[in-house]
């Protein structure tokens, strides 16, 4: 689901300049419900949150947050050369992020803490 909020972000960049905050305006169909996350809309379904940017982050295109927010990890979908980062919020969310990226990290994305990189 991350690649695809992704790619339809990129295509509606392509058509209008500018990618998307709010993630009901993509041409793609994301299960889970409608909700509000600071001030951007999203989509929850019952363990991940998918939204289209980033709170505050405008080099992310697609992120996905283990529900509950903040307790687990994040998966994070970056433009620039479309790496998708995992940062943990907590000791197994680390554990979690290091054992998907088998111990690589990024040091161009340091957001949330390390960024562990699964692409």
């Amino acid at each position: 689901i991350l690649k695809s909020i992704a790619a339809a972000n990129k295509a509606y960049y392509m058509a209008n300049g500018e990618y998307v905050t709010d993630i009901e305006m993509l041409d793609i169909e994301i299960p889970g419900t409608s909700i509000t996350f600071s001030a951007m809309n999203r989509r929850q379904s019952k363990w991940f949150e998918y939204g289209a940017q980033a709170q505050a982050n405008t080099s992310i295109i697609s992120v996905a947050n283990r529900l509950p927010r903040g307790s687990f990890y994040v998966f994070n979908y970056y433009k620039a050369d479309d790496t998708i980062c995992c940062n943990g919020y907590t000791d197994k969310g680390i554990e979690l992020c290091k054992a998907l990226s088998r111990g690589k990290t990024n040091t161009n994305y340091q957001w949330i803490g390390t960024c562990y990189q699964i692409q």
